[in-house]
Order: C-alpha cells, then structure tokens, then sequence
C-alpha cells in the first residue's frame, strides 16, 4: 500500500462515527435526596439548614458551572429532569459515611465505549466547606462551586480522564518537574495532588491534554473523531514506523490521533509524525480496564536522538514524573520539538512483555498529514464503520 493510500485509509477511520456519537449527550443531574444531604452537611459544619428556596440556589449553581465547565464539548448538556435517553447520570443524592469520601466514578471509561454510567457526589460529606462566620451567601456560593467541580471530576473519570491529565499542561520529559501547584487549577485535580479546600471553592476548567481526551469520547461532541487501529504490527525500526493521521481537535488547539495497537513478547511499535512547524508534543498510553500491559513511551526526532521516555506515572502535590501517587500508563506531555521535520512515538512492553494498548498523540505543531474536525468530512466516510476499542471498568475516587 502507498504512503498516500494509507493516510486516506487512516482519515477516513478517523471520520467515521457510531450511531452513539450521533446522538445528543444529556446527563441527568439526580438531585431526589439533595435536600437530606444537604442538611446533613450543615449538621457537620454547625450551621443552619439550607431552606427549599436556598436548596434551589445551590441546585441552579450546580447546573450552570458544570454547564460552564464542559462548555467546550456541545454534544453534552446537562439536566435535573431524566427526559428520554440518559447519556451518563450524575447523582447528588448518595450518603457516603466516610469522612472525606467526595466522590466515586464507576470507571475510567477512556473513549467512553461503555456509557451510560453513574457519577456520585457524597453531598453529606461537604460540611468542610461551609464556615459558621461567613455570609450565608459566601456559604452557598463555595459549597455550590466544590459540589460542581467534584461532579465535572466524576463525570471526567467515566468519560475517560484519570487524576494525571490535571498535570497535562506542564512540559514534562520523564525528568520529574516541580508543578508549582498549575495541576490544581484543574477539574481533574483532586487531594493526592494537593487540591484544598481553596482550591475546591474555585472554579476550576479543564487541563489542554483532558480536552484532547474528551474530545475523542463518544457523544461529548456533535460528531467525535474516533480510534484507529494499528494497521497490521506497527513496525519496530523507523524505517518502518506507522505514521500517524493528526486530527484537528479545535476545543483544545490542538491536532491528535488514537491508536489502538498490539505488543508481542519483547516487540516494539514505532509511530512516525512529520511536523511542519516547532511546537510541543504529548504522547499518553491509556490502558486504564483495557490491559495490564506494562508500557514504556518514548519520543525520538529524525537522527534518533531521545527526546524523552517514560515508563509509570508518579506524581505529588508539589512534582510530576515523583512522588508516592501513582496512575497506570506511560505519557510524555509537551516535549519541546524545536524543528519542523519527522519525529518518533516508541511504544513497548516494560521487561519485554506483551499486550493491548492505546496510545494517545497530540501536538499544537500541525503535521503534513492534517485533517480537519470529523464535521468537515463527508458522510459517507463516517458510514463505512469503525475501528474496534476495548471495554472496561474500573471505580475511581476523587
């Protein structure tokens, strides 16, 4: 097959979309039991209950920053009144007896090919937020922002975003690197990366890498770009790397693509990217409930020179790359590429293992190979079918 022949063939998968990203994403916002809770939470502080009129403050702040908060990703909006088809549920409603539990996810759902889950938020447990000498409208205003942007962080673990992504705008090699706290600003940040109450009673966005990520799971968008598969075994030399079709992701400003790809017992796969211009590059395996594949990720430029390489993913509250917090999965964010020309994605098993993978690419330097967001494209490409993504589960904590 030609180079040219296959970047078509590579364009169109990235074009073609299921009948679930067609359709609109409305998550059910449950708030049945929100009064209960809430009460519950003002009991812990030792404050006064929230009235009904108060409670339908809070309820209304709620709705508009997530709303706010996932502003980018129009597939998606947002409702207290569970009218035709659930997209995902977001429950208010749940009492969690563990002080300190916020919040759960029922999985990391990387591509969301799952759908249709939950995300709890343990209202009960938000008394910390509530201080008896401020204003009552400084109580509800703080309250209403933590509840918020824990429910945008649940409802991103079961659309596929993991804790790390929060440190997606830093430049990080596989060196660690001191955060100077940037990752807090971030919906997905969370306490093992040092978020505070602070932190908590602000409205938070989105990290550029978690909106790469959201765009690529289904429904989060009119029309998503999809995964490709690794066509045939990627191969383990340069000279016979995959290359790679960049996508424009348009709600992050950047351009990216997903493979879907196999290792043997002690394989590599290298994936080729020709860049026209400098930029930064991030390159992130999300095996999160697909495999236990243990991976090493690394860049190269043209002459093999390594521009960084990165095995598990530690963090703390102060450094990304150390630190005793760990997320499975290898990834390179914003590694400095200083000249246009081809550049390198290495994947292989940690030890010479083996097993199923998803290897995420994306850079602000456009590639030759560019293609515009899948809505520019013709429908009958997105009709030709789809390349095949695993299913998974797995909880996740906030």
């Amino acid at each position: 097959m030609t180079t040219r022949a296959f970047h078509l063939l590579l364009a169109i998968s990235l074009a073609m979309v299921s009948a679930d990203h067609l359709q609109a994403g409305v998550i059910y916002v449950d708030f049945s039991s929100f009064q209960t809770r809430l009460n519950e939470a003002t009991a812990a502080a030792g404050v006064s209950s929230f009235t009904a009129a108060e409670t339908s403050t809070i309820k209304s702040n709620i709705l508009t920053q997530l709303s706010t908060i996932y502003s980018d990703f129009t597939g998606l909006s947002f409702s207290d009144s569970a009218v035709g088809t659930v997209f995902e549920t977001l429950t208010y409603s749940i009492f969690d007896g563990t002080p300190g539990s916020l919040g759960v996810a029922d999985s990391i759902d990387w591509l969301n090919t799952v759908g249709a889950q939950t995300a709890r938020v343990f209202t009960n447990n938000f008394g910390f937020t509530l201080e008896g000498s401020d204003a009552r409208a400084v109580q509800i205003d703080e309250i209403s922002t933590a509840l918020a942007g824990t429910g945008a962080h649940e409802l991103g673990h079961n659309l596929g975003l993991r804790h790390h992504d929060a440190y997606g705008d830093l430049s990080f090699a596989g060196t660690p690197v001191a955060t100077g706290g940037l990752q807090n600003s971030n919906i997905m940040a969370t306490g093992s990366t040092g978020l505070d109450e602070l932190g908590r009673e602000t409205l938070r966005e989105f990290s550029t890498h978690s909106k790469v990520k959201l765009a690529y799971a289904a429904g989060t968008l009119p029309l998503n770009p999809t995964a490709s598969s690794e066509f045939g075994d990627a191969g383990n030399l340069i000279s016979t790397a995959q290359g790679l079709m960049l996508n424009e992701i348009s709600v992050a400003g950047r351009y990216a693509d997903v493979v879907n790809g196999f290792l043997s017992s002690g394989d590599s796969d290298f994936f080729e990217l020709d860049l026209t211009a400098p930029g930064f590059l991030t390159a992130d395996i999300n095996n999160d409930g697909i495999s236990s594949t243990d991976t090493i990720i690394s860049i190269f430029d043209s002459s093999m020179n390594l521009l960084g390489s990165n095995d598990d993913t530690f963090y703390s509250t102060t450094s990304f790359g150390s630190g005793s917090f760990r997320d499975s999965g290898s990834i390179l964010t914003n590694v400095a590429i200083n000249t246009a020309g081809k550049y390198y994605v290495e994947v292989k098993g940690f030890g010479g293992g083996g097993g199923n993978y998803s290897l995420l690419v994306h850079t602000d330097a456009i590639g030759s190979a560019a293609v515009p967001e899948p809505g520019s494209l013709t429908l009958t490409c997105m009709m030709m079918g789809g390349f095949g993504v695993w299913r998974k589960r797995r909880g996740r904590r906030a």
